[in-house]
């Protein structure tokens, strides 16, 4: 088989992963056999129910694999993996098997993955967008700070979509009046060519899209940012604003500030008569060098 070369279509296989043991991104398919039980001193594997231990999986090359030496074990991440993935949860998933993306490093003292950012198992699960910045907001705001200028209402996270930022003015029963920024971190576009961005929203009730803006600074820094300079970013393919679907908005160049340093910002407004709800489930930044 040649064991994969760790990309969604082609995975490592665990031997592989287990053999060559580093490298980030990784993707790598295998069985779900078991867990380390970390309950215990020292710790102990266990290939059969129940399990007591939601914080690992250990993953093999063949689906009746009760040898931990055989093994990969796996971190999972607090959050929506952990959810999905965990056999204390889900005891139906041993046996089963999954394509796991993230970093080959050693993992109790053994051949492991960590750092896991994907998962695809029955069909279903996260592939994130590839990208030099990815905010996918899968348990939190992430990286991105939430600026309110005006209003009690404020950026938050939710549970939609995988996980998603959220904005509404409307709050007990009637919409208010609100002016809120969700500002990404400072992203270096550096010795970048034919840098793009994207991203997924949904948007219902809406107002205008005028009231939901996607902008763009290379000054701003910190605290109110309406003391910097923000052009907005168009082209995108937005959200027709009656739905709770999230849509993909397609690619937008920014070539214009390659070599700069940028902020990305989601600038919501409302007022007494309407109030949009604005979620934001994934940004992407990417380029071709």
């Amino acid at each position: 088989t040649g064991g994969g070369s760790g990309t969604f279509d082609d995975p490592f296989d665990v031997n592989s992963a287990r053999a060559n043991n580093s490298g980030l991104g990784k993707w790598v398919q295998g069985y779900i056999v078991g867990v380390n039980e970390t309950d215990v001193e020292p710790f102990e594997a266990n290939f059969a129910a129940p399990f007591r231990t939601n914080t690992n999986l250990l993953l093999a090359q063949t689906a009746d694999e009760v040898n931990l030496s055989n093994c990969l074990t796996v971190q999972l991440p607090a959050g929506a993996i952990r959810d999905a993935l965990n056999l204390v949860d889900h005891p139906e998933n041993k046996g089963k098997e999954v394509k796991l993306l993230g970093n080959l490093e050693a993992y109790f003292g053994q051949p492991g993955l960590k750092g896991l950012t994907g998962y695809w198992l029955d069909g279903n699960g996260i592939i994130p967008a590839t990208g030099f910045f990815t905010e996918e907001f899968a348990t939190n705001l992430g990286t991105f700070t939430a600026e309110n200028i005006t209003g009690a209402e404020v950026w938050e996270w939710a549970n939609f979509g995988g996980g998603c930022a959220k904005m509404t003015g409307f709050a007990n029963q009637a919409n208010h009046v609100n002016e809120d920024w969700l500002i990404s971190p400072s992203i270096s576009l550096a010795g970048l060519t034919g840098v793009s961005m994207s991203f997924t929203e949904a948007i219902n009730f809406i107002t205008s899209l005028s009231d939901l803006q996607v902008l763009i600074s290379t000054n701003y820094t910190s605290g109110n940012p309406n003391s910097a300079t923000w052009t907005e970013l168009t082209g995108f393919t937005r959200s027709p604003g009656n739905s709770w679907t999230f849509v993909e908005s397609g690619s937008v160049s920014l070539a214009a500030y390659e070599g700069q340093n940028v902020r990305i910002a989601f600038k919501y407004l409302s007022s007494n008569s309407a109030g949009a709800t604005w979620e934001i489930g994934r940004v992407v930044l990417s380029s071709s060098k």
